[in-house]
């Protein structure tokens, strides 16, 4: 199951310091360089268009009237710019597909040149009929692409039949036009289809036709962009067309770029015989195409029968039996294997599973799914989408937003993680290629989404549970002791729970090492003496337990330091769930991945030899996001700080920027916030 992306996405994106110039008012010399910059784009097309006829003519007219066309007012801060996006999609009565596809793209500066590379898969299911591509150089020399000079690449993952036709110019510079032009036959697996008028480059013009047999419907929905309906020739073709179009900025913590193109969903309908059964007027339509695919008919086999009574063995409730299966099934290798469209949707069966002991994520769906009949519990599939949780629509019914599979467990009763489902009962969410996440839990970037439950008869969208804020928790508690000689140690303690766990599991399962580096570097940022010293994890391979890390922090002084000031950073050690913001000009809304708590406790033990000179400002913030906590007090010659985090919401609308820039920068400030303690005077020169 491969998600749906615009060739456009493979613009090359903004940089940050072109952002900042484009937020940025133009100097007299940035005014200087784009009157330089017009006056040479103008050269380039008056010497293509008085160039020999021979040459002129060695370029199809519709990138003669691309290059044409004015790009300067989308041109200011772009690296490219496309100035053709042209989809043009013809249906068959037997449901195939004849497409054709036109890019044309002008470089306008040195990191634009990704621009020039154009990659096209095929499948069982799609076939290439024609590839073609110019260059157009600065001074109006052609060059047209030759079949020699397309390559091939493999593709991700252990098995695949998706091949890579690439078509690439290495000669290309600022001012250089691109143009690829390219065909396939396609054999949809539903009669529905997605195009996406924008990328992370601006559009001059971008369109997409798509033409269906007499007597066929249509269902179109545009989004993201004001109300057009299509252009409709002759009663069977329908054309959208749009025309400068700026580019999706990338900006961090945005969402994916997917949600916010302009874009059309199509859904076409014959009137009557086998091909109907693709296109889907409602959910439960195409709920039922997916079981089609996706269950398999017969028996479990007696393989997997007997795997699930020794997995079993000795287990009473159901709760239990589902436990074990779960983590086992966990257990079995992640491999990509794609197989084309309609390969993406089928699973092996489970027997070969459980014997090659590897699988994608339908594959291992399916296994537990085996494993669990066996032991007498029903369960279904269901499709999500591995990402940005807002990607899926309520509506319309479709099945290519879709790029995983996940399982749902019948259950008796409420519980964490479970939906009602309808005539299907209550059911238990799971995804078994997550390796970190245990039952009961669903990684971050599912929920809140959208699933389809799989059933031929009583399948149904639903929309998956989000855990609590306080199920996705941090506590961090720091003691500092000072000696009076002016020597420090620490002893921290950090705890992670839910989804905090996760995300800490997972980098400890790749880079553990790295995480005891990134620990060092904190240590120094709370003072610049200390040294890790020693480091403990518990709770590292039982994923049904907070995660704990301990780690102990020595002065690497040897003998008393007397020093007047003592500069420590408390929070230096706490993680920054929060990349810097610009608070100016934000346009998009802000992913902040879960709800959840950080909470940080600290506790410097004060010498009578020394007395706080600094300490961080008290802050009390709160939105309908969250709200954002630090406190002081003086507790028995000790300091306390405390700092908490508290996130509602994993999507932030722009309605409530003000309010959380706030909250970042007061939150970034504490982290570099200081205490200073200054040595009293009656202390001595050489302290204790």
């Amino acid at each position: 199951m491969t998600p749906f992306k615009s060739h456009l996405a493979a613009e090359a994106p903004q940089t940050n310091s072109q952002d900042a110039r484009a937020r940025g008012a133009l100097s007299t010399r940035r005014k200087n360089r784009r009157w330089l910059f017009h006056r040479a784009w103008l050269a380039a097309l008056l010497l293509f268009l008085s160039a020999p006829q021979s040459m002129a003519d060695s370029v199809p007219d519709w990138l003669k009237a691309a290059m044409s066309s004015d790009s300067t007012p989308l041109s200011r801060v772009a690296s490219s710019v496309v100035l053709l996006d042209e989809e043009s999609r013809r249906i068959r009565s037997n449901g195939d597909a004849d497409v054709s596809y036109r890019l044309v793209v002008r470089i306008l500066k040195a990191d634009g040149r990704a621009a020039a590379v154009k990659t096209v898969n095929s499948d069982n299911e799609t076939v290439v009929s024609s590839l073609k591509a110019w260059h157009v150089h600065p001074d109006g020399k052609v060059i047209k692409l030759n079949k020699q000079s397309v390559s091939e690449e493999s593709t991700e993952g252990l098995y695949s039949d998706i091949r890579r036709r690439v078509m690439k110019f290495d000669d290309v510079a600022v001012g250089s036009v691109v143009a690829f032009e390219w065909k396939l036959k396609e054999h949809p697996v539903a009669n529905e289809d997605i195009h996406a008028f924008q990328g992370p480059s601006p559009v001059v013009l971008s369109r997409y036709k798509l033409s269906i047999p007499r007597e066929w419907k249509l269902r179109s929905q545009l989004f993201n962009h004001e109300p057009a309906a299509p252009v409709v020739t002759g009663s069977t073709i329908y054309s959208w067309e749009f025309k400068d179009l700026p580019a999706i900025e990338q900006v961090p913590m945005m969402p994916d770029a997917s949600t916010l193109s302009a874009q059309v969903e199509v859904s076409y309908f014959p009137p009557r015989g086998k091909l109907l059964k693709n296109s889907f007027a409602a959910w439960r339509e195409a709920s039922a195409w997916a079981a089609r695919l996706m269950d398999l008919p017969g028996p479990v086999d007696t393989t997997i029968e007997t795997r699930a009574r020794e997995l079993t063995a000795g287990l009473t409730t159901n709760e239990e039996k589902i436990r074990a299966l779960t983590r086992f099934v966990q257990e079995i290798r992640y491999v990509s294997i794609q197989l084309g469209a309609i390969g993406g949707y089928r699973p092996h069966p489970a027997r070969l599973i459980l014997k090659a002991g590897y699988g994608d994520c339908k594959d291992k769906a399916s296994l537990l799914r085996a494993l669990l009949t066996s032991v007498g519990l029903s369960s279904y599939n269901v499709l999500v989408h591995s990402g940005d949780p807002t990607f899926v629509r309520a509506d319309p019914p479709s099945v290519l937003p879709f790029n995983h599979a996940i399982v749902a467990i019948s259950v008796g009763e409420d519980g964490q993680m479970t939906v009602n489902a309808g005539a299907l009962g209550k059911l238990l969410l799971f995804d078994p290629t997550d390796e970190i996440t245990p039952i009961g839990d669903l990684p971050f970037y599912l929920q809140e989404s959208y699933g389809l439950i799989v059933s031929k008869e009583a399948g149904a969208l639903v929309r998956l549970p989000a855990s609590s804020e306080t199920a996705n928790r941090m506590l961090k508690t720091i003691t500092i002791d000072v000696t009076p000689g002016g020597l420090l140690s620490a002893k921290v303690m950090e705890s992670f729970s839910g989804q905090r766990a996760a995300q800490v599991r997972r980098l400890l399962s790749t880079r553990q090492s790295s995480y005891q580096t990134e620990i060092e570097h904190m240590a120094a940022g709370i003072f610049s003496r200390l040294k890790l010293n020693k480091l403990v994890f518990r709770g590292q391979s039982d994923h049904s337990v907070p995660l704990d890390i301990e780690y102990e922090l020595q002065d690497s002084a040897s003998a008393p330091s007397n020093e007047k000031l003592l500069i420590i950073k408390p929070f230096a050690s706490s993680p920054r769930f929060f990349m810097p913001l610009e608070a100016q000009q934000r346009r998009l809304p802000v992913v902040l991945q879960m709800k959840s708590i950080q909470e940080d406790s600290v506790t410097i033990n004060i010498p009578a030899e020394y007395r706080v000179d600094e300490h961080p400002v008290d802050v009390d913030l709160e939105g309908s996001f969250g709200r954002f906590e630090l406190r002081h007090r003086m507790e028995n010659g000790k300091l306390v700080l405390e700092r908490r985090l508290l996130i509602r919401q994993s999507l932030v609308n722009l309605n409530d920027w003000s309010q959380l820039s706030e909250m970042i920068e007061d939150l970034n400030t504490s982290m570099s916030a200081s205490v200073i303690l200054e040595r009293n005077d009656r202390a001595g020169k050489n302290g204790r």
